[in-house]
């Protein structure tokens, strides 16, 4: 079964001198998934290319969670970033 997705689509800078950098997140992955990436490189005439296939597999994330302070009074606000290590394969 082939499943593709498209993660995000940019504009580019054009034609430039200048190094650009590039960055997007896939918001979407679960660990313990092997994930496939690869980039669709499109050129201001239409012609496009690929880049190699890269593969990660993500670590699963802890299921520990300590939040404080509990309860909050509504003046507070709880932010959580879930951070993974990512292993390239």
């Amino acid at each position: 079964m082939k499943l593709v997705s498209v993660i995000a689509r940019i504009e580019g800078q054009g034609m430039t001198l200048e190094t650009t950098e590039y960055v997007i997140t896939d918001e979407k992955v679960i660990g313990g998934v092997t994930y496939y990436y690869r980039l669709r490189q499109v050129d201001l005439d239409g012609i496009y290319l690929y880049s190699d296939i890269r593969s990660v597999v993500l670590s699963e994330v802890e299921k520990d969670w300590i939040l404080y302070p509990n309860p909050i009074d509504g003046k507070q606000r709880l932010t959580v970033e879930l951070y993974s290590k990512a292993s390239s394969i």
